[in-house]
């Protein structure tokens, strides 16, 4: 009964913690890899095996479409129950770790159940876990974990109990791991530190296992032959070569992605589901950031001699993170269900730190310790709560992360498609239009943010052609067209001052990206100047192009010509004579520069008359 009491707690705090959660719909990558994904209609033939580089996590995928429905409700249920039954091995982990193993202190032995349960009871209702539970595709990462944590627990069980049956769940749980996520190719160096610092006195105990650890470090070969047979999908994903980040940018900004999660375990606000950071590139940021790291480690790496289990506790939270914060680049720096596996040893650092200072203040009475630990698991499960609203729907997840993360193009883009659904649902044509043009708005914040991605303007074309704007939307389809095909300068030239007269803003399209291309062009910054104050109506854009098309070409008469007539714009008549008599210097032909030096003749002389 005493080790029934703190269990049927973890299970009543997990099914707090997650009521909302239950109502989880599929968002994101969700939607395409489960719910509309017509592979996991059926079990047999078994093709999801075969075709995902998680084979296993998509046959639980398969399980429960074919046996409950494509309904979302037993997607989360069964999030909610994996979730749970981690915390339950993280309860019996910790439990068996502190009273039997030979390097824990006594002190700690005898508090032994209070540990693990606070430990699992923090873990399981903490708001950071909730990206792992709620957002229902990532059931790849908490079952990973549950194999994760299994393999741990196992092999300690079969070490600390002697019982040799135990070494073979171990083997098992890592096996089915691997098929689960890549997460667990750390998995048999994890439980070979646990046994050196935690589990045996010595090398030699550690050596008499050599070959129930050689059979963990073959289950490698089951990830690697899933990973070979699926090298088009991981480049596909921008695994390992992400374009424009290198292997130093991404390892250079990975102490202050550590950071974030550290800060969101201790303060669990401001949570984003897609916060779509960019590498760092700020020396004065970065190295600030990795010598910090670099003194962490050397502290750990001391640690880990002179307080084995502890440096283990601590060096295992990083060395789970390995996988998606080191030298090799992913598409994201920064997920939060990343953090759903390594949170479980913050967890028991944590409660070990409040035990410390509880000791140390002399809270005698055990009901006020109680008391403030319920306290804190009741407000975690509050915050849990309102945390899930966001996996709701998708259009919640997406307005969720437009608040917290307003640079995320992807974000806007995909609102702007949710949207879009909601107005197909609008029975008044008003009302439908209304919500339409609110997907108008953020379809054109999406390419605003990332001016160089061709999805943005495709969903901007989509959009308007909804909103029965077709003529409007297929110059962005020109436009998603011109970044696929990769234009030269002059071709983006020619092709912007065709359309010039009859679509500005697809010409000033083209100037825009022949800028950006190799070498400077007086010529593009000319044009670029005058459509950008005859469509954006920016004098002081228009400025700075000529004045940049001059700095390249001083010679350049219709740049002197263009320039003379935005003077005369901005009222600025006197300059305005004296560009286009560099004009005319440079051309004396130029009809339209002798036209626009005699109209601002006339023009400063009205004003000096006036």
């Amino acid at each position: 009964m005493s080790n029934l009491f703190p269990r049927l707690l973890i299970l009543l705090a997990g099914i707090a913690a997650y009521l909302v959660g239950l109502a989880a719909d599929f968002t994101f990558d969700g939607v395409e890899f489960v719910a509309n994904n017509q592979v996991l209609d059926r079990l047999w033939p078994p093709e999801y095996l075969s075709k995902y580089t998680r084979p296993f996590s998509f046959l639980t995928f398969a399980i429960n479409k074919v046996c409950f429905g494509p309904a979302p409700f037993s997607f989360a249920l069964t999030n909610i129950l994996i979730h749970i039954a981690s915390a339950q091995i993280l309860y019996s982990f910790v439990k068996i770790v502190l009273e039997k193993a030979p390097r824990i202190p006594e002190s700690l032995s005898r508090a032994a159940v209070p540990i693990a349960l606070v430990s699992s009871l923090l873990w399981v209702v903490h708001p950071l876990n909730s990206q792992g539970v709620a957002y229902l595709i990532q059931r790849q990462e908490s079952l990973a974990s549950l194999f994760y944590l299994g393999t741990m627990a196992a092999f300690a069980s079969a070490v600390l109990h002697q019982q040799r049956s135990w070494y073979l769940v171990a083997c098992i749980s890592c096996a089915l791991g691997m098929f689960s996520k890549e997460i667990l190719v750390t998995a048999p160096l994890c439980v070979l530190w646990l046994d050196l610092a935690v589990l045996s006195k010595s090398w030699r105990e550690v050596t008499r296992r050599w070959y129930w650890h050689l059979a963990l470090w073959l289950t490698l070969g089951l990830l690697a032959l899933v990973m070979l047979s699926h090298q088009g999908e991981y480049a596909q994903a921008g695994i390992g070569d992400v374009p424009d980040v290198s292997r130093w940018q991404y390892f250079r900004s990975q102490p202050w992605v550590v950071a974030t999660y550290v800060k969101l375990w201790f303060w669990p606000t401001g949570q984003c589901a897609d916060a779509l950071l960019i590498p760092i590139n700020n020396p004065a940021i970065y190295w600030p950031g990795l010598v910090i790291a670099s003194l962490c480690l050397i502290i750990l790496w001391r640690m880990s001699f002179h307080r084995p289990a502890l440096g283990f506790l601590l060096g295992a939270w990083l060395l789970v993170l390995l996988p998606t914060s080191s030298i090799v680049p992913i598409q994201d720096l920064y997920f939060e269900h990343r953090m759903y596996l390594p949170s479980m040893f913050l967890a028991v650092a944590t409660t070990l730190m409040l035990k410390r200072l509880t000791d140390r203040w002399q809270f005698k009475s055990q009901a006020l310790r109680w008391g403030l630990v319920g306290s804190m698991i009741c407000l975690l499960i509050l915050i849990n709560n309102y945390r899930c609203t966001v996996y709701l729907s998708d259009e919640a997840f997406w307005r969720d992360v437009i608040a917290k993360s307003p640079n995320n193009s992807r974000a806007y883009t995909n609102l702007a498609l949710q949207i879009v659904k909601r107005a197909s649902r609008e029975s008044a044509s008003l009302d439908k239009q209304k919500v339409l043009e609110e997907a108008i708005v953020m379809a054109r914040r999406s390419f605003e943010i990332h001016p160089l991605n061709a999805v943005s303007y495709q969903n901007l074309a989509f959009v308007l052609g909804e909103a029965n704007r077709k003529e409007e939307g297929e110059k962005y389809v020109q436009m998603a067209r011109i970044l696929k095909t990769r234009m030269t300068q002059q071709e983006l030239l020619d092709f912007g001052n065709s359309n010039r007269a009859t679509e500005p803003e697809l010409a000033l399209f083209c100037y825009e990206r022949a800028r950006e291309l190799p070498p400077e062009s007086s010529e593009v910054y000319n044009n670029l100047g005058i459509l950008t104050q005859q469509v954006e109506k920016n004098f002081v854009k228009a400025e700075v192009c000529f004045q940049k098309s001059l700095s390249i070409n001083p010679n350049n008469p219709n740049t002197y010509n263009s320039y003379g007539n935005l003077l005369v714009r901005t009222k600025r008549y006197q300059e305005a004579v004296a560009a286009f008599e560099k004009a005319l210097r440079l051309d004396p032909q130029l009809k339209s520069a002798v036209q626009g030096r005699e109209v601002a003749i006339r023009l400063l002389t009205q004003s000096q008359n006036k």
